[in-house]
């Protein structure tokens, strides 16, 4: 290790709570004892289970299993035939990880018994399984499984019996050393587990975490702290089902009930406040198509439960937004994400997104991959790869690693309004300043950046598939808008947007290099 590597891990160490340190070692080395000593955890274990009676199917998730075992995670397709590897490793550890959520069992078309089917064959393959014990798979398959047991009135004792060794081991390796969503799904698979097993013991510690980490995780405006709107309805859609699941159980506790509407209610508020009229979210940070529920759907499954979004503005998360009857634009005005697990952030701090007329017009780029490549990971959390600027190649925070980050700038709202915002933030060398002010008017938005230094910047606009942005001397034709700025020193660029996992698409960016500051002016036809 060199001395560049060491100043990351330090520089990376420096903002992790002592919890996730202390775990890290405890984990390492119990791992070594355990590996030495021949430990294996049970397949199965004695439990009762409550009955629940006139149960609501939850939402039916949309369809990954398919004919002769063939599985769609991702946008990659595998048909295993004879017998499923449970451990497949080719399409790498996330696609693994879906393989053991198990989330097809609640897909519209699969039949009770295949279900069941897939669930004994799982079982049967437990002690050789890998990826799929880990504690983040693990959890999201108990809140599938149960979903499954409940909404098909299954009572199946073998079943039940593997579901209640499986909570064990999870409770047995509980994620305090990333904390963050995977410590929260932890604690809704606890609390699903505490009830479907009557479990009083188990239930009262998992809703004691669960309450310690929804308090933690999601800020006053209702966002989840990790800043990506994909995992923020994610866990929506998680808080819900178990509201739903309290709901059918009939039990009487009220001041837990009232604590997970109010959460609830605030994390529809963020998602009505971020979404566009045409019903997309913006994809910041690690955000794609195609992995949690629509919002719109969210937003049906509380309206069933009778849970209703209250009016919060944005603010603790940074994000803001500004609307007139032509156009749409939403600012991520915000840090990395929150500072002991940044692992889902990018490099975009004052980014923004355009939509005209309710259609994309400058986008980001979203997430194609997490691991396997990390040329493409890297290059997705990049400043380039966000309608942001970059002075003198140096990055707002330094990414490495698939979820890493050292150093990293912090940004600080210096004024705002209904049609104006500044925002600014000191380089984490100490090398240079950047200001980026917008003004919003009825069909005219523009922004202004400054940077410090005399460092060449380059300010990036990544426009929709649609749109091939032509230029004209300093004008830069946009289909649904014209860009005008006080420079001319345009660069057209091929650049590839992720429609999902896995799936790439081909557009066109422009970068507007100069040097201490900068306007661009964007009219609206």
């Amino acid at each position: 290790m060199n001395l560049k590597h060491i100043f990351l891990y330090y520089h990376t160490i420096k903002y992790l709570k002592p919890i996730q340190i202390r775990y890290r070692i405890y984990y390492f080395l119990r791992k070594k004892i355990r590996l030495f000593t021949g430990f294996q955890y049970k397949a199965f274990a004695d439990i009762r289970t409550r009955q629940i009676k006139e149960f609501t199917p939850f939402l039916v998730n949309s369809n990954s299993y398919f004919e002769k075992e063939t599985f769609v995670f991702l946008n990659q397709k595998k048909e295993f035939r004879n017998k499923i590897d449970w451990n497949f490793p080719k399409y790498g550890k996330l696609w693994n990880y879906n393989l053991s959520y198990f989330e097809y069992l609640n897909q519209e078309n699969i039949q009770v018994e295949e279900g069941l089917r897939l669930i004994n064959d799982f079982i049967d393959c437990f002690s050789s399984l890998k990826d799929g014990l880990e504690a983040y798979p693990t959890s999201l398959r108990i809140l599938n499984w149960i979903k499954f047991l409940l909404s098909n009135v299954i009572r199946d004792d073998r079943v039940n019996s593997n579901l209640y060794a499986q909570v064990k081991i999870m409770q047995d390796n509980l994620e305090y050393h990333l904390l963050g969503n995977h410590l929260l799904e932890n604690a809704f698979a606890l609390t699903f587990a505490g009830v479907y097993f009557d479990d009083d013991k188990l239930l009262s510690g998992a809703k004691k975490l669960l309450q310690e980490q929804l308090e933690e995780q999601i800020l006053s405006d209702g966002a989840h702290f990790e800043l990506s709107p994909m995992y923020h309805h994610i866990i929506l859609h998680r808080l819900l089902d178990l509201i739903n699941l309290y709901n059918a159980a009939g039990m009487e506790d009220y001041g837990f009930m009232e604590f997970l509407h109010e959460k609830a209610s605030d994390m529809l508020s963020w998602s009505k406040n971020m979404r566009f009229k045409n019903g997309d979210f913006p994809h910041f940070n690690d955000s794609t198509c195609g992995i949690a529920l629509s919002p719109d759907k969210l937003e049906q499954y509380a309206i069933f439960l009778r849970v209703k979004p209250v009016k919060i503005e944005l603010k603790e998360s940074g994000y803001r937004r500004f609307n007139t009857d032509k156009y749409e634009v939403v600012v991520d005005a915000g840090k990395i994400a929150a500072d002991y697990i940044p692992g889902h952030g990018h490099n975009d701090m004052f980014n923004f997104i355009l939509y005209v007329d309710s259609k994309p017009v400058i986008i980001d780029t979203g997430t194609s991959l997490y691991s396997g490549d990390s040329d493409r990971r890297y290059k997705e959390r990049s400043s380039s790869s966000h309608n942001t600027v970059t002075v003198g190649g140096m990055e707002q925070a330094e990414i490495w690693g698939d979820f890493r980050v050292a150093r990293r700038s912090f940004p600080e709202i210096i004024f705002e309004s209904e049609d104006k915002l500044i925002i600014e933030y000191i380089h984490f060398t100490k090398k240079y300043t950047h200001r980026r002010e917008f003004r919003f008017g009825d069909s005219i938005i523009s922004v202004i950046d400054t940077v410090s230094a005399g460092f060449d910047a380059i300010s990036h606009l990544h426009f929709h598939s649609d749109i091939n942005p032509k230029i004209d001397g300093n004008i830069i034709e946009a289909g649904l808008c014209q860009i005008i700025a006080d420079k001319n020193n345009f660069v057209k660029k091929a650049y590839l947007f992720s429609t999902g996992f896995n799936n790439l698409k081909q557009a066109v960016k422009i970068e507007l290099e100069f040097v201490k500051t900068m306007e661009i002016m964007i009219k609206i036809h």
